[in-house]
């Protein structure tokens, strides 16, 4: 009986299977963002608001979801928070810069449900590198697929997690 209480707790918490993915370069804007992990989600809701800002302002066009590299976990989260774009642009602002995420083969794992989840899928990367031997090649990074703001439902949250893999 414990056994199948610790299964269906535990259900809702897995991620779907990992996959592998041949990544175009992809040019994105960007901004630092340093914060402690219960005060994450603020930070980076003010950061893709000053990102959608500079978008509108340097008239550049996002073609895909908002995400956030982490670049540093521990007591202080180092989050480049990144809106992706057309083309990269030749100028931003002082807190704002031009980067690109990686083309290359990148390990993809679908998070489906409340950001709370996001940890078992960074889990079910580390399992499937290490049982495939695989290295990263580079920081990792959650595209929001769904919007948080706008989808206040948090089970209809999805999150597509990138591990970019060495060759």
């Amino acid at each position: 009986m414990r056994a199948l209480a610790i299964l269906l707790a535990c259900a809702g918490t897995a991620a779907a299977d990992v996959t592998v993915e041949e990544l175009a370069a992809r040019p994105a804007i960007a901004t630092t963002v340093r914060a402690k992990p219960t005060e994450l989600a603020a930070a980076m809701q003010t950061a893709m608001l000053s990102l959608i800002a500079a978008a509108q302002q340097h008239d550049l066009q996002i073609v895909a979801p908002p995400l956030a590299r982490y670049l540093s976990r521990g007591d202080t989260f180092v989050v480049e928070a990144a809106l992706p774009v057309r083309k990269s642009p030749a100028k931003l602002g002082k807190q704002l810069r031009a980067i690109s995420l990686p083309a290359g083969p990148a390990a993809v794992v679908v998070v489906r449900g409340p950001h709370t989840r996001l940890a078992s899928g960074h889990a079910e990367l580390d399992r499937w590198l290490a049982a495939n031997k695989r290295a990263t090649a580079g920081a990792r990074w959650e595209v929001y697929v769904t919007n948080p703001i706008t989808t206040l439902d948090p089970d209809a949250q999805v999150t597509r997690i990138y591990a970019p893999l060495a060759k």
